[in-house]
């Protein structure tokens, strides 16, 4: 009975010790890393967008630009230095952790831009931490970005899902569009490379604001198939023909709809490709390229089934050339025939 009471005791006796411990409002002092190392990287011009250093891709360093290493997320400085003639910089006595390496913009040749701009590194103790950081000729932007802020000439880089390939229409040019625009991209570099609409595409190009708002010397960087689609947006004919005579015009390029439009001439306009039709808001042009309708003129309507008169739901590509506002269905099925309202 004794030895009962003694163990029940000692068991009281120990839970009431736990309970006072995990009652304890101390906390241990965190703990915290002592001691530097160095940052060791390498900023260099990427010909080739690789994102490898190799002269004999014709990649380059870049000399004299200034860089940083700040704390994490903030402005503040910790050390900083400059890339060498080599394009190689080392800044030492850093303190341990995570940081960011930040390159001065102002000191950085013109023409060449670091797109990912603050890089993040860990700096470990008494050990040096590499940073190999490429630069480019220019920086993937928004469609949008190119449309209202880039000039005729720049050299630009966007990504977008494919609305048109380059099967669809003729002299090599089909249209990409992301969350913000759409564009052109004039070019035969991309043909017969299997892309489709709703592929996802990165290109670089430079702009042209005419005869449309479009990319020439387009460069393929990335393809990933059956990616998504784009849901064309509600417009009417008005919108179109008032957006024409502005490539910069947040229409222009995007894939469209006008609904209950009624065609109202044949094709005898712009080389027998281009007709009237109207949605009741005002008149605007319907271009039917020749990888649709091989035939011309009047021989258009019996290729596409349409006739002057009727209304049809048309689904396409908005371009204003030459300053006239137009809409091009891709395909026999962006054209179905409705009653007209």
């Amino acid at each position: 009975m004794n030895d009962m009471l003694r163990r029940t005791t000692g068991v009281v006796a120990f839970a009431a010790f736990l309970g006072l411990a995990a009652c304890d409002d101390s906390i241990a002092p965190q703990f915290e890393i002592d001691g530097t190392g160095t940052v060791d990287g390498l900023l260099y011009f990427d010909a080739d967008n690789d994102e490898l250093f190799d002269p004999s891709d014709g990649d380059l360093p870049v000399p004299g630009v200034g860089v940083a290493v700040r704390v994490r997320d903030t402005d503040a400085v910790i050390a900083s230095g400059t890339t060498g003639s080599d394009g190689r910089f080392s800044i030492p006595g850093v303190l341990a952790g995570t940081h960011d390496v930040f390159f001065d913009e102002s000191s950085v040749p013109v023409g060449v831009f670091v797109c990912e701009n603050p890089v993040r590194t860990s700096v470990g103790l008494d050990a040096p931490s590499f940073v190999p950081v490429p630069s480019r000729s220019a920086c993937l932007v928004d469609i949008l970005d190119v449309q209202t802020g880039s000039a005729s000439g720049d050299f630009v880089i966007v990504r977008g899902i494919v609305t048109a390939s380059p099967s669809q229409f003729d002299e090599s040019d089909m249209a990409i569009q992301d969350a913000t625009g759409g564009i052109w991209l004039f070019t035969a570099a991309l043909d017969g490379l299997g892309i489709e609409v709703g592929d996802v595409i990165e290109v670089g190009g430079t702009l042209a604001l005419e005869p449309a708002l479009r990319l020439e010397g387009v460069s393929l960087r990335e393809v990933v198939p059956d990616a998504g689609t784009v849901t064309p947006v509600e417009t009417t004919t008005a919108a179109i023909a008032a957006s024409g005579p502005n490539p910069r015009d947040p229409l222009q390029n995007r894939l469209a709809v006008i609904r209950a439009a009624e065609l109202t001439s044949a094709f005898d306009q712009g080389g027998s490709r281009n007709a009237s039709i109207d949605d009741g808001s005002g008149g605007t042009v319907i271009r039917v390229e020749s990888v649709l309708s091989p035939s011309s003129g009047d021989g258009i309507l019996t290729a596409t089934g349409m006739t002057v008169g009727n209304c049809y739901d048309v689904t396409g590509i908005v371009a204003g050339f030459f300053g006239t506002g137009q809409i091009f269905p891709r395909t026999a099925a962006d054209i179905v025939e409705v009653p007209c309202s």
